[in-house]
């Protein structure tokens, strides 16, 4: 089930360090694309996902950040 991040969450966004791990909902929000979308940049290694616990991923918010600008 895809739920939304709230507005804090999206907010806290530009706060994060680039170490910080985004969970699906927010990676989709600030890339403005879907789920999908989000693992296909990760299995291409546009962006970097991390395994934190079974069925619990996270993607680098440097990496995202970096694909945002157009550097990566």
């Amino acid at each position: 089930m895809q739920t939304t991040p709230s507005t804090s969450a999206l907010a806290q966004f530009s706060n994060l360090p680039d170490e910080a791990g985004a969970r699906m909902p927010l990676a989709c929000s600030v890339l403005g694309c879907s789920s999908a979308t989000v693992w296909r940049l990760a299995k291409s290694q546009k962006i970097i996902a991390r395994k934190i616990s079974q069925g619990v991923t996270v993607f680098n918010v440097g990496s995202i950040r970096a694909l945002l600008n157009g550097t990566k």
